[in-house]
């Protein structure tokens, strides 16, 4: 899990990746379960603005964006 010291960090870092493979590091590194579909709609939405389209399937994703979002929507189901 994504410590507050550690999420700075992620505030800089990127990766490439699919919907699917965002949704595992999400899972499995900031211990936010997290399907392909969730982020897969908030690309569809908007809600990750930092994110970039490279090809087919393969986006851009700013970590720490990730992380707020997939808090966000945490808090909006509560």
């Amino acid at each position: 899990m994504l410590v507050a010291g550690r999420l700075g960090e992620a505030g800089q870092a990127v990766m490439t990746c699919s919907p699917a493979e965002a949704a595992d590091w999400l899972t499995d590194r900031a211990g936010l379960r997290t399907t392909r579909k969730q982020v897969s709609n908030w690309l569809t939405r908007g809600r990750l603005s930092k994110a970039r389209r490279l090809g087919r399937g393969v986006w851009e994703f700013n970590q720490a964006e990730l992380v707020d979002t997939r808090l966000a929507q945490e808090g909006e189901s509560m």
